[in-house]
């Protein structure tokens, strides 16, 4: 998740998060990108024990996702192949 706040009262996204994440296939990582602490808090109290186990805070901002990402996947790679 890059940016979003994820508010108590989105409930289209609490769902469309619950149909998202139910079935067989576990997530590898959960990711949240945002530089505040209040939204991290708020991503951890309506997350599934699954997704917590999982869940990183990326404390950046939104122009420094593509560094992160690139960093972190070595995406160059990627684009070579």
């Amino acid at each position: 998740m890059i940016g979003y706040s994820w508010p108590s009262s989105d409930h289209f996204f609490h769902h469309l998060y619950a149909l998202g994440t139910a079935g067989e296939t576990l997530l590898r990582r959960f990711w949240l990108v945002d530089p505040s602490s209040d939204v991290r808090d708020r991503y951890l109290k309506l997350l599934g024990e699954q997704a917590r186990q999982r869940f990183e805070w990326k404390n950046v901002k939104f122009e420094d996702v593509i560094p992160l990402f690139i960093n972190e996947f070595d995406i160059r790679d990627l684009r070579e192949k």
